[in-house]
């Protein structure tokens, strides 16, 4: 939805999935073609997750422990008219085989955490973005954020790392809050990065 809004009621466990897919249109496809997305294709081991909850320029203590689906899928999805990778985490290889077989079924799936990538960003890297319109309170959104994606692969590793910025509140629309990817790049340009987490992980073995 490159010119859209998004209006978000979700949690924010399935909003980071759902953000990471619908709301991170960043105007198509970027020239991501079905070869180069199964290169990527796989199911995967988290091996380490950092955050630096207070700056970007720098990773933070390991923040693995806290994260309890501790795997990820990832596969090629057309989410709207941009068509890119999909990661969603699941807990074991059963779990990651089911995730699968839905998103090729074209029905829903669930996770702990997952985010979409839809253009190249270089040699073995995809980029993506997610803009979450937070949540409204008393007639404000609050909450509102602004994330760059950057996935890169060397050999059967992928380094998933997201860069959040904190953004200020609005008024709501009609008393609803809506993200507008494009409006939230503009914005969050001019602000400092407000986090950063990276997630590693090692490729257990194809899709199913």
């Amino acid at each position: 939805m490159p010119h859209g809004r998004i209006a978000w009621w979700m949690s924010p466990t399935v909003g980071a999935l759902i953000a990471g897919g619908a709301a991170c249109g960043d105007g198509g496809s970027g020239g991501l073609s079905s070869d180069v997305l199964a290169g990527f294709e796989g199911i995967y081991q988290l091996d380490a997750a950092t955050e630096n909850p207070a700056a970007c320029d720098a990773e933070g203590p390991s923040i693995l422990d806290t994260i309890t689906q501790k795997q990820f899928v990832a596969i090629q999805l057309q989410m709207l008219t941009a068509k890119g990778l999909q990661l969603i985490s699941c807990a074991d290889d059963a779990g990651c085989a089911s995730t699968a077989n839905m998103v090729r079924a074209g029905g829903g799936w669930g996770g702990e955490w997952g985010w979409f990538l839809s253009r190249s960003a270089g040699v073995d890297q995809l980029g993506g973005l997610s803009a979450s319109s937070g949540f409204q309170q008393n007639g404000t959104c609050t909450g509102r954020s602004y994330t760059d994606l950057l996935l890169a692969r060397q050999a059967d590793a992928l380094r998933l790392e997201t860069r959040t910025t904190a953004l200020a509140d609005l008024p709501a629309d009609n008393g609803i809050c809506w993200a507008d990817a494009a409006k939230e790049q503009s914005e969050a340009a001019s602000r400092p990065c407000s986090s950063l987490r990276v997630l590693t992980g090692s490729k257990r073995g194809p899709l199913p």
